[in-house]
């Protein structure tokens, strides 16, 4: 099971970001000697894991997160970031995710593993109980909502 999500962050998103963290290192906010050119700060594309785990397993909580960062993501660069279900554990119901952002090119930009802690799986029969009736219910486990 996994899911994905590409996204560009531009200059203005990534001094935006600078503002609200006081993260000012020049790498990120113009020309500098390291890497020539602007590079997004690695924590606000690493966002993009959450962003995923959100929009896949409403009631989600990310409970951590590792990051190793391989490559500089330039401001401008389209990525991509993945998260692969690679294990699960029933009591309490966590996921375990590989986690990846690749460039548009395929290479590895940074590597890490997620924890995620899911909402407890609703019980019982559809439409039993109080308030059962009409509104949805969840018909997978909170995992399998993972593609």
């Amino acid at each position: 099971m996994h899911a994905e999500l590409t996204r560009r962050f531009m200059q203005e998103e990534v001094a935006q970001y600078a503002v609200i963290t006081g993260d000012n290192n020049p790498i990120h906010l113009g020309p500098n000697e390291r890497f020539g050119r602007p590079i997004v700060h690695g924590m606000l594309y690493g966002s993009l894991f959450g962003t995923i785990f959100g929009a896949s397993i409403a009631g989600s909580v990310y409970v951590s997160q590792s990051f190793k960062f391989r490559k500089p993501v330039f401001v401008g660069d389209d990525v991509t970031a993945r998260v692969v279900v690679t294990g699960v554990r029933e009591k309490p119901h966590l996921v375990t995710c590989a986690t990846t952002i690749l460039l548009a090119d395929g290479t590895l930009a940074t590597e890490g593993e997620a924890v995620v802690l899911l909402p407890q799986p609703t019980g019982g029969a559809a439409g039993s109980g109080a308030g059962g009736g009409g509104g949805a219910t969840a018909a997978a486990a909170p995992h399998e909502q993972m593609r």
